[in-house]
């Protein structure tokens, strides 16, 4: 899943989808609520995005929690995080984030 602007991802994980059938999610745009309702409902393993957004996700996932059990990778890009950011992200996801 990945939020709008990101067009190389989308391209990759577009990619990923012809090449190992994986199921592509993209929202037209981000809202950190209905990011989490996609996660839960598509099993979501993958999200790409910005910290902005990360702190949104981690914000409503403490509000009203969903089961993202799911995920293997939080790819963050775009900006650097905030180390304070990373320790709730882990706190509130599991050790699932990627940075570059």
């Amino acid at each position: 899943m990945c939020g709008p602007g990101y067009h190389s991802a989308v391209s990759f994980f577009s990619a990923l989808h012809q090449v190992l059938g994986a199921t592509v999610v993209t929202l037209p745009k981000f809202e950190a609520d209905a990011a989490l309702d996609a996660i839960e409902r598509h099993r979501v393993t993958t999200v790409f995005l910005a910290p902005t957004l990360l702190q949104r996700l981690v914000d409503a996932q403490q509000k009203n929690p969903r089961d993202v059990s799911s995920l293997r990778a939080l790819i963050l890009g775009a900006a650097p995080c905030p180390y304070a950011l990373k320790v709730r992200a882990e706190g509130v996801f599991g050790q699932v984030l990627w940075e570059f």
